[in-house]
């Protein structure tokens, strides 16, 4: 994979597809007491349950920076985690997270997680 395909706003555009396929997955997993809302803001992706139409408790909040992606809880802004890009040994893009190499799909899951399967 050429390094430009890993560029950090490439990245982004993944993980919002990923987030949101998550999202409605859970969706259909959980029945209609459990809905999750994926709106996309320029450099923010917002995951919400579908009863709160704002960036509130029941929300997680993925940010484009200039460095890299930052997962927070909605409301209190708590930082769950920061990620970058980075190519693997494999030459896979991955987000680094805490000095792991993460692909898509876990990075969706560390981020959300809790709002899926926890009240």
């Amino acid at each position: 994979m050429p390094r430009f395909s890993c560029s950090l706003q490439a990245i982004f555009e993944a993980l919002a597809e990923v987030i949101k396929t998550d999202a409605e997955a859970a969706s259909k997993l959980l029945g209609p007491d459990r809905r999750f809302k994926v709106t996309r803001q320029t450099r923010k992706i917002i995951v919400v349950r579908a009863e709160h139409d704002d960036e509130g408790a029941d929300s997680i909040v993925l940010e484009l920076s200039s460095t890299g992606i930052t997962a927070k809880k909605g409301r209190s802004g708590d930082v769950l985690f920061d990620a970058k890009p980075v190519l693997n040994e494999e030459g896979e893009c991955v987000l680094e997270v805490n000095d792991r190499s993460l692909r898509l799909w876990q990075v969706s899951r560390k981020a959300l997680e809790n709002l899926f399967f926890h009240d």
